[in-house]
């Protein structure tokens, strides 16, 4: 078990995870778990559905090789960035459309100084875009070209 203490002396239950290379990593499954549930219930379960439908067009991209392989936790992470009113479109190709344009322009620039203006993981504690970390803005950004033309999806 792994406690992240916060202020005012609370603690966030969370694991450590061993790496071969004598690294270690810092996963908070309840919380991902909790935030996850929550956001797939308030957007009728469009959320869960819109990350199945962007997973499974990785898969697609990188059996192509039009993409490298992009971890599908941070594709989940790039979804639940999106507000809630994006997964409230008509078709599934709307609400996915939706869904990458709002990542794709919540991805421009560098990442905001402002702690309330970055994006979070989807367990909401720690931060998407950290030193160390398997992915970058860009790496969501090339991801969401592909996917954007692979859909066909029209500007």
């Amino acid at each position: 078990m792994y406690k992240l203490y916060v202020e005012g002396g609370v603690s966030i239950r969370g694991t450590r995870i061993f790496r071969t290379d004598g690294t270690s990593l810092v996963n908070y499954p309840e919380q991902h778990l909790e935030y996850g549930t929550a956001k797939n219930v308030r957007t009728g379960q469009a959320y869960k559905r819109v990350v199945r439908i962007l997973k499974r067009t990785e898969n697609v991209l990188v059996e192509r090789g039009l993409l490298q392989d992009v971890p599908s936790y941070f594709i989940e992470c790039l979804a639940f960035n999106c507000p809630d009113d994006v997964y409230t479109g008509q078709t599934w190709t709307s609400i996915t459309r939706q869904a990458l344009l709002h990542v794709w322009n919540g991805l421009a620039g560098d990442e905001p100084e402002n702690a309330a203006l970055r994006w979070r993981e989807a367990n909401k504690i720690k931060f998407l875009f950290e030193p160390g970390q398997n992915w970058s803005r860009e790496t969501g950004r090339k991801f969401v070209q592909a996917a954007w033309n692979h859909l066909g999806f029209k500007s």
